[in-house]
């Protein structure tokens, strides 16, 4: 080999005196504060991020309850609704129902709502569907910190349709 690269090479080798190979007690103490700092600046926009999924996952859930009372009635051949309930703590659960005789049973888990969204139900407060496919009129709105997101149906073809704010997402949901 050429001695230029032999001389280099041996300018390269490992030192076992040498010292500069890490950090400073002070270099790390800066950087876990820089980190420290930028995650309490961060932490209440990512709180309020789950909270908006869950009102979401909830408008969403919601709206696959009343497409599926929909579906029920027209298959079944029975009236379904879905019906809203008040708990004690406060939050609203939507529960999907088929008529039975003179009354009515439930047809399935219903659909939980987060604690402090604001419910409004325009129309009669149970949302009925009929075999035929109509259904009664209004529509469900949930309101909470993360947005507006609203249900609307349709009377003469019991469709179902889901907004986030005053845009329709669309029937793929």
């Amino acid at each position: 080999m050429d001695g230029a690269i032999l001389s280099a090479m041996a300018t390269v080798s490992w030192n076992p005196r040498r010292s500069d190979g890490g950090y400073t007690l002070l270099e790390l103490v800066t950087v876990v504060a820089i980190v420290a700092v930028a995650s309490a600046l961060a932490y209440p926009s990512l709180a309020g991020l789950g909270s908006g999924q869950e009102l979401e996952a909830a408008a969403v859930g919601l709206t696959q309850h009343l497409r599926l009372a929909h579906w029920r009635a027209v298959a079944t051949g029975n009236r379904v609704r879905v019906s809203s309930r008040q708990e004690s703590d406060g939050t609203w659960r939507f529960l999907v129902e088929r008529e039975q005789g003179a009354g009515w049973v439930s047809a399935g888990d219903g659909q939980k709502i987060p604690r402090g969204t604001v419910v409004a139900i325009a129309g009669a407060a149970e949302k009925v569907f009929n075999p035929d496919g109509t259904c009664s009129l209004g529509s469900i709105t949930l309101r909470g910190a993360a947005g507006v997101y609203r249900c609307t149906l349709s009377p003469a073809t019991g469709r179902v349709r889901f907004y986030r704010g005053d845009r329709e997402a669309g029937r793929g949901l």
